[in-house]
C-alpha cells in the first residue's frame, strides 16, 4: 500500500478534518509527506487502535531501529 496519510493510523478526525497526531497537520488526499512514522491501521476486535496506541506501537518500532 501506498504511504498517504489518510490510511494512517496516526490521522484522526478533528473537526471534520482529517489531522495527523503526530505533526497536527490537516490530512489531504493524495501522498503522504514521506513521514518515517506511517503506520497502516492496525484492527483489534473490530475496532481500530487509537492513533495515541499506533503511535507508541511505530515509535517502538524506530527505536529498535536504532
Amino acid at each position: 500500500m501506498e504511504k498517504q496519510c489518510a490510511f494512517c493510523g496516526l490521522s484522526f478526525k478533528k473537526e471534520k478534518k482529517l489531522t495527523c497526531y503526530l505533526s497536527g497537520r490537516t490530512v489531504t488526499e493524495g501522498p503522504g509527506w514521506n513521514c518515517h512514522f506511517f503506520k497502516e491501521i492496525i484492527v483489534e476486535d473490530g475496532f481500530p487502535l487509537t492513533p495515541h496506541q499506533h503511535y507508541i506501537i511505530k515509535k517502538s518500532e524506530l527505536d529498535r531501529l536504532k
